[in-house]
């Protein structure tokens, strides 16, 4: 049996593996989201004029 290595069983096995799931798309989303919104500061950059020059 595979649960004595961790001395975990296989319930408790499976509920960290959803848990890890659950983090894994979570973090997917985040990232999405996160590069949505770097598009769209991206373009806001570029569509309005340079105001301020290095300080």
């Amino acid at each position: 049996m595979e649960g004595k290595e961790t001395g975990l069983n296989e319930r408790e096995l499976e509920e960290i593996l959803e848990m890890a799931r659950d983090a894994a798309e979570k973090a997917r989303s985040m990232c999405e989201v996160i590069t949505e919104n770097s598009k769209k500061w991206r373009e806001r950059a570029k569509q309005s004029p340079q105001v301020r020059s290095g300080g």
